[in-house]
């Protein structure tokens, strides 16, 4: 359908690869023999799959446009690179037809699968893609706590009101504890410290009374 477009610049290549979903370059220079011995079979190819907006085909000279070379670290010519929206899936090295064409073949089969462009939410010439999770359900989901009590084997989502209770008691306990060590002690803070401690209260307290697991 069409003759291979000639790159001008990186900007030139990056406009074109990010209008259509298939795109080849020809990597070439002008005192490459193989260059010119494969050039016609590229022709063919681009003269039998270009589509606009959804094919093209193009050819680099590597002297003309070194930074485009560069860029995709082009060491030997001829070096077929095939783009598909926008990245790189297959290089084919050398003057291989048989190379070339599989994989020109091959992608351009995966295009017309596709329908060619795919938006937000749905395919051209395709079914609706799936929605994407809106920000506020990524945002519940991202906050949802883990369930904080466990009895017999089964997690909770809320603390019982006597597994509440029995930490209340424990507190009340530790309460009464510490004023009565401190009484007796030489160093009343180090006491109460050893205490709190002991009964790890940022950790996990068993209820042992109430067959429970709470986390602090």
């Amino acid at each position: 359908m069409a003759s291979p477009t000639d790159l001008t610049s990186p900007a030139h290549l990056t406009t074109l690869s990010s209008t259509h979903p298939l795109t080849i370059i020809d990597f070439h220079a002008t005192w490459c023999g193989p260059c010119h011995a494969i050039a016609p079979f590229y022709s063919s190819l681009s003269t039998k799959y270009s589509s606009p907006r959804r094919i093209i085909f193009t050819k680099c000279d590597v002297d003309a446009q070194s930074a485009i070379a560069r860029q995709y670290s082009v060491t030997a010519m001829p070096t077929f690179v095939i783009l598909h929206k926008g990245k790189e899936v297959a290089r084919i090295r050398g003057a291989d037809k048989t190379g070339l064409g599989r994989e020109v073949e091959k992608w351009v089969g995966e295009v017309k699968k596709s329908g060619g462009f795919t938006g937000g939410g749905q395919v051209l010439g395709g079914s609706p893609a799936a929605a994407a999770p809106s920000a506020s359900t990524e945002k519940k989901n991202a906050g949802a706590a883990a369930p904080s009590y466990i009895r017999g084997g089964q997690a909770m989502t809320g603390i019982p009101l006597d597994a509440q209770i029995a930490r209340w008691m424990d507190w009340i306990v530790l309460v009464v504890m510490c004023y009565f060590t401190s009484l007796f002690s030489f160093d009343p803070m180090g006491a109460c410290e050893g205490l709190r401690e002991g009964r790890d209260w940022e950790g996990w307290t068993l209820c042992r009374e109430r067959g429970g697991l709470w986390r602090g």
